[in-house]
């Protein structure tokens, strides 16, 4: 479990909403991440779903509302990558919720968990760091 992505210094920018709901992020996709591999049965690997999920939609949407109001210059392009990312969350999900076989249903968490710990490296370390310095650069801490 040690390479999974763990919130560090690193994905801090000195906007404390954005780090504290970075942090939440993270704190959730290890509990998600946890839960997997103590094998947890499928009420709590759901409750992590559902959790995550509401917490994406939230987050995007306010990292959107400060970019918008701080006319951020690639607004349109980071917005579509919310929107891939919601796609491709919603879709694994969606795989999730339908399938009735637990030992396939099971399997699909680890497709979840891939996906996460790719978006939490590469999106907020890289996409997120570019408005945040624009941010910074507007005074916003």
């Amino acid at each position: 479990m040690s390479d999974k992505p763990r919130w560090s210094e690193k994905y801090r920018f000195g906007i404390a909403e954005i780090d504290r709901q970075h942090q939440q992020l993270f704190a959730i996709f290890w509990e998600l991440h946890t839960a997997i591999g103590e094998g947890s049965d499928l009420e709590k690997v759901n409750d992590c779903f559902d959790r995550l999920h509401r917490y994406v939609m939230t987050h995007f949407a306010y990292e959107e509302q400060l970019m918008t109001e701080y006319d951020f210059p690639q607004l349109l392009a980071h917005r579509q990558q919310h929107a891939d990312i919601r796609d491709d969350l919603q879709a694994l999900l969606s795989i999730y919720n339908e399938t009735e076989e637990s030992e396939v249903k099971l399997g699909i968490p680890h497709k979840v968990a891939e996906f996460l710990e790719e978006w939490l490296e590469e999106h907020i370390h890289h996409s997120d760091r570019q408005y945040a310095l624009h941010l910074l650069d507007r005074g916003v801490s």
